[in-house]
């Protein structure tokens, strides 16, 4: 009798424990959407910083392609002007010296 007693008192108690969990249920839930909002929000704050960011980091790599563009056509700039004086200093000389030779 003195089992079937403890039995019973353990069922209601596990039966209390339920009931309190089921009455404090509703109470948590108006507490816990705000936080869920929070992170919710926080959640769509990460995701337009992470999508800015990388905007951002396609504006540098553009910015950085175009600046690669503009140094390489300086440099095919200074090879022209350098093969276009050395053409000049060399039809010069020869130019010399070809009326050198005549007198």
């Amino acid at each position: 009798l003195a089992k079937a007693a403890a039995a019973a008192a353990a069922a209601a108690a596990a039966a209390a424990a339920t009931a309190a969990a089921a009455a404090a249920a509703p109470a948590a839930a108006p507490a816990a959407a705000p936080a869920v909002a929070a992170a919710a929000a926080a959640t769509a704050a990460a995701t337009t910083t992470l999508a800015t960011a990388t905007a951002a980091a396609a504006a540098a790599a553009a910015a950085a392609a175009a600046a690669a563009a503009a140094a390489a056509v300086v440099v095919v700039v200074v090879v022209v002007v350098v093969v276009v004086v050395v053409v000049v200093v060399v039809v010069v000389v020869v130019v010399a010296a070809a009326a050198a030779a005549e007198a």
